[in-house]
């Protein structure tokens, strides 16, 4: 085991004060991986101090305040998943808060213990170990079934196709090239259409669109007008075909 030290912080501000007096500490608040972590050879530099949050008093909390969602460090993924406000109006987050994991790990594990450990993901640490994860070819990505051994809860990756994209013919990524209409990337969005539709201008005009079909918008009110959406793109790439096409 590293000789690493170990310092217990009465507060967030003296937690603070010593992180950035000293660039070689990092926090700590639980996490279970922290010992498989720091005895493993994954890092080439490791800490010199570890900043224990975990002993903070009243950093347990849920509560709105000036229109935000406060959660305190030390709250448990099971209480936020359980808890009545969050299940009424942040419906997603507590659906995100239950699927983390085994019962045993949601009743133990804080949102700060995950925000502080080590990214579990192994793509990250060994890029060559032999984990066959989806990343490196596989067929799934742990993080999304619920298998924490190699995961922390902040993030996975796509592990099939989206309802939309499963009704489309082409199979296209729609959520992907609407995410970059809604952050105004046109000429990303049109690289993505294009990958399966060469044609998304007449497509936008004349396909039965099956993917609106699938939308997840219908859940909430209506599907999303993908065709709409296609269209556009389809004449802004028309509009600009010099940047998507070579002679």
């Amino acid at each position: 085991m590293k000789n690493i030290k170990h310092t217990n912080s009465a507060s967030l501000e003296e937690a603070s004060k010593l992180l950035r007096q000293n660039g070689k500490a990092r926090a700590i608040a639980g996490g279970t991986d922290l010992l498989g972590a720091l005895k493993g050879d994954i890092h080439p530099e490791y800490p010199e101090t570890l900043i224990n949050l975990k002993i903070i008093p009243d950093l347990n909390y849920i509560r709105e305040e000036g229109g935000w969602l406060r959660i305190g460090a030390m709250t448990k993924l099971h209480d936020i998943a359980r808890d009545h406000l969050i299940k009424e109006k942040y419906t997603a987050l507590a659906e995100a808060a239950a699927m983390v994991g085994t019962p045993q790990i949601r009743h133990m594990a804080t949102l700060g213990g995950n925000l502080c450990q080590e990214t579990r993901c192994w793509y990250y640490r060994h890029p060559e170990n032999h984990f066959h994860c989806l990343r490196k070819g596989g067929d799934i990505c742990g993080a999304l079934v619920g298998e924490n051994r190699y995961h922390s809860i902040m993030g996975a990756i796509r592990m099939q196709a989206t309802p939309c994209s499963a009704h489309c013919p082409a199979g296209t990524d729609i959520p992907d090239y609407l995410e970059s209409i809604r952050a105004g990337d046109l000429d990303k969005a049109s690289q993505i259409i294009l990958k399966s539709n060469p044609f998304p201008a007449i497509t936008g005009r004349v396909c039965p669109h099956y993917c609106q079909e699938g939308c997840n918008r219908q859940e909430l009110d209506q599907a999303v007008s993908i065709r709409e959406a296609e269209r556009y793109l389809g004449d802004h790439i028309l509009d600009h075909s010099e940047r998507f096409f070579q002679p």
